[in-house]
């Protein structure tokens, strides 16, 4: 045949599919043998958690040397400046947002139960007696005793800040009097805190600076940050090429046609067990589309032969056939037959 292939197999395992006989011909790529890949998968999917855990370690580090506000706001206080250590959980910065503030105020039971979310409100600054507009944000369920031991219920309130309101003013509602003052507050207010251990390299905000959710505040370095920073690098590197050498390992379990071509041989089938190289062939394919012929020629005659030459081929079994070829190669490399 022009071309044969032993089909063997790198890893052991039960056959659980071969869907071909002796005699068939086989398309490359074709699924030969399927085997019990159970282990291989096993092993896979611990390939794909570590490189997750992996990513996650160093996307969590990377992240640590710039610590940023997790929403908009302005920011209050700095706790650090340039050329500072800091350790995880150091104060970085005080950041509130008062674009908007929340005003909680106690009703009576039956007023607070006519109104409703959504519902529009007037809100008296007190001392100033500004009136400002604001939303009913949420209404409590629950019954308090207030002043007096009468039932109320806390309201909330939303305001846009026109630049005046603190968290230390306290306000009376319009139409529908409440039963007590409340204290303003602001939208959010976190400090942000180092998630690792580094050198402050760069301040990037001062108290007043605004800042969008993810903003960095300042960023950390050093050498020894650097260097943990590089070492979980190269843990990511090895998780994927440890899932590489996974993937690769299931795939040898579906072995399949290297060459199209006839099966000569079939020499396992389906529920045997196959021991990996050590089970040798487990089939044969030749491709017989057409056929090549090896012959030695005397060193005296080769300067006759030239490849591309058409060659007239005769066989002892098919006396007065003669089959036309044509010369392929012919090998540099001589050898020695009795003596010559």
């Amino acid at each position: 045949p022009i071309e044969s292939y032993q089909v063997g197999a790198l890893v052991s395992g039960e056959v659980l599919a071969a869907p071909f006989e002796v005699g068939d011909w086989i398309e490359k790529g074709d699924l030969l043998y399927q085997l019990d890949a159970g282990d291989a998968e096993i092993g896979l999917q611990q390939a794909q958690l570590s490189l997750r855990q992996a990513q996650l370690n160093y996307d969590e580090l990377l992240s640590g040397m710039s610590p940023s506000a997790s929403a908009a706001g302005v920011v209050q206080q700095v706790h650090v400046q340039k050329g500072d250590l800091v350790s995880p959980g150091t104060p970085i910065a005080d950041v509130a947002d008062n674009s908007t503030m929340t005003l909680t105020l106690p009703f009576q039971s039956a007023d607070a139960s006519s109104l409703s979310p959504g519902q529009g409100a007037q809100v008296t600054i007190a001392g100033t007696m500004e009136v400002l507009s604001g939303t009913v944000e949420s209404i409590s369920s629950a019954e308090l005793v207030g002043n007096g031991g009468a039932l109320v219920r806390q309201v909330k309130i939303r305001g846009d800040n026109p630049g005046a309101l603190t968290s230390a003013n306290s306000a009376t509602v319009g139409d529908i009097a409440c039963a007590g003052s409340g204290s303003f507050e602001e939208n959010t207010r976190q400090t942000v805190v180092a998630q690792t251990s580094g050198e402050v390299t760069a301040v990037h905000v001062t108290a007043g600076s605004r800042v969008s959710a993810g903003t960095a505040l300042v960023t950390l370095g050093g050498d020894g940050a650097q260097s943990a920073l590089e070492n979980s690098a190269i843990s990511v590197e090895n998780a994927q090429l440890a899932l590489q050498r996974a993937q690769d390992a299931l795939e040898s379990y579906t072995i399949t046609a290297p060459i199209s071509g006839t099966i000569i041989e079939k020499n396992y089938k389906v529920g045997d067990k196959v021991d990996g190289m050590d089970a040798g062939s487990l089939a044969i394919l030749y491709d017989m589309s057409s056929l090549k012929l090896t012959m030695n020629i005397s060193e005296l005659d080769l300067n006759q032969v030239q490849e591309g030459q058409e060659v007239d081929i005769t066989a002892e079994a098919l006396p007065g056939q003669v089959f036309q070829g044509v010369v392929d190669r012919v090998s540099i490399n001589g050898t020695t037959t009795n003596g010559f």
